[in-house]
Formats: C-alpha cells, sequence, structure tokens
C-alpha cells in the first residue's frame, strides 16, 4: 500500500465487521518474498523474479505493521494482532531470509506493533530430538529478537506451515486405486506429530497448519500441500493422528 490512510481505512472497516467473530489477525502473507512486497515489477522477467521491493521493505513493512496494529485496536482493543511474519527459510535470490527479515524488522521498531509474533515453517524432517528442525528453523525465525533482547518477549505463533510437506497422497485408499499407493501414510502422519508436539515444547503457542490447498483429484504421486485430507479432500490417517495427538496433550504443560 503506498498510501497508508487508506491501509488504515481498510483495517478500520474490516475490523468493524469481524469484531466478536475474528478476534485475531495476521498483517501480510510473506512479505519476505519480493513478489508478495514488491513495489516495482520488470516485465523482462519471468513471473516471480520481475517483482522488486523497495529500498527499506523492512522498515517499510514495519510502518504498515504499526498503522494495522495502532488502528485495529482502537476499534477492538481485545484483538489479537501478529507481525514480522517471517519465515524458517528464504535467502533466494527473490526473497530474503527469515533471520534478515526478522532483524530488520525489528531494528525498524516492529516490535512494538504486534501482540504476536509469528512464522511460517514447511519440512517434512523427523522433529522431535534435540536441535531438532523445529528448533533451527526457531532460530531463523526469531533468533535476532532473542540475540537482541535476551528471549522472545512476546508469544510466538506459527501461522502457516505443516511437518509432512510434499509426503500426503491417498491415505487408506487401496483396493478403490487403480495403481499402487506409494505413501507410508503411517510416516506421514508420524512426522506431522511429531513436528506439532516440538513445536509445543519450544513453546510455540499456536500451531496452524497448512492442509487443504489444491486437493482435486487422485494421482499416485503424493501431493505438496494436503496433509489433514486426501488429494480430494477426505480426511487423511494424518488427520486423525493430530486429533489423537491433541487428546493426549490438552491441558499439558511442556517442559
Amino acid at each position: 500500500p503506498r498510501d497508508l490512510n487508506q491501509y488504515a481505512n481498510y483495517v478500520k472497516t474490516v475490523v468493524e465487521r469481524y469484531k466478536g467473530v475474528i478476534d485475531a489477525w495476521d498483517v501480510w502473507n510473506e512479505p519476505w518474498i519480493h513478489a508478495w512486497w514488491g513495489v516495482k515489477f520488470d516485465a523482462t522477467q519471468e513471473e516471480r523474479a520481475g517483482y522488486i521491493t523497495s529500498e527499506r521493505p523492512q522498515e517499510d513493512f514495519a510502518k504498515l505493521m504499526k498503522t494495522a496494529f495502532t488502528t485495529a485496536e482502537s476499534v477492538d482493543p481485545n484483538a489479537t494482532v501478529a507481525g514480522f511474519n517471517s519465515t524458517t527459510g528464504g535467502g533466494w535470490k527473490h526473497s530474503f531470509s527469515g533471520t534478515d527479515w526478522t532483524r530488520g524488522v525489528l531494528e525498524s521498531g516492529g516490535l512494538d506493533s504486534c501482540d504476536v509474533i509469528d512464522y511460517h515453517h514447511y519440512s517434512n524432517e523427523m522433529a522431535g530430538y534435540p536441535e531438532d528442525v523445529v528448533s533451527k528453523g526457531l532460530t531463523e525465525a526469531v533468533g535476532p529478537i532473542r540475540e537482541k533482547l535476551g528471549k522472545v518477549p512476546k508469544p510466538v505463533w506459527m501461522t502457516e506451515g505443516n511437518g509432512a510437506i510434499g509426503m500426503g497422497a491417498c491415505g487408506f485408499y487401496k483396493h478403490t486405486l487403480p495403481y499402487e499407493d506409494p505413501e507410508n501414510y503411517t510416516d506421514t502422519a508420524n512426522r506431522l506429530c511429531r513436528y506439532v508436539a516440538s513445536m509445543l515444547a519450544h513453546d510455540v503457542k499456536r500451531v496452524f497448519l497448512y492442509s487443504m490447498h489444491c486437493h482435486n483429484s487422485f494421482s499416485p504421486r503424493p501431493h505438496e500441500w494436503t496433509v489433514f485430507v486426501t488429494q480430494e479432500g477426505y480426511l487423511h490417517p494424518a488427520g486423525a493422528a493430530h486429533a489423537i495427538l491433541a487428546w493426549h496433550l490438552e491441558d499439558t504443560r511442556f517442559v
């Protein structure tokens, strides 16, 4: 948004409309990717490669966060506003790494303009060990805050990701398929549950699993995104495993 007054009006309109229905808000989606936070586009480049950021993208995002935060809370004092929207990955040619993004937003005063620090994390590595993929991902996403302040002073949410990316396929379906399903669905379920348990053990307060994007038809190739559901949207064994995990862990405190 080039005009923060217009953006403030947008935030005010949306928060007023859904007050009492939605009480938690995320400011933006993956601004560390140039294509999601660009100010110009070079049409001679292909797809995302053409997006160009401002000279100070983290500073500009911190200003957007402040606008969203102050406006949302003026409308609904009980609203929770998540900021930073960092990542465990990035650092490619057309994106910032999570560490660089978080450090830049922090240095621009972003910590004062959010109730929650959030990040995204996709993985299919086995979690649940010392220095596992969840631990390393958190260091990438919120490490600069911990380095500067000695702690992370606000709750951390993982607002998009899952722990079995690229693994979910046909689940329990066997005899009705015209091909052999290559998925080991117990492995898919195991990795997802270990990922969630490790998140909670690392004091991540909320875990929002990305699961139902672009499911459409069956194929023997594992779907990139689905993990709670099979390729046509029906419940996958990993969804059942997650429900059982929640039943076992509810009301426990992690140390």
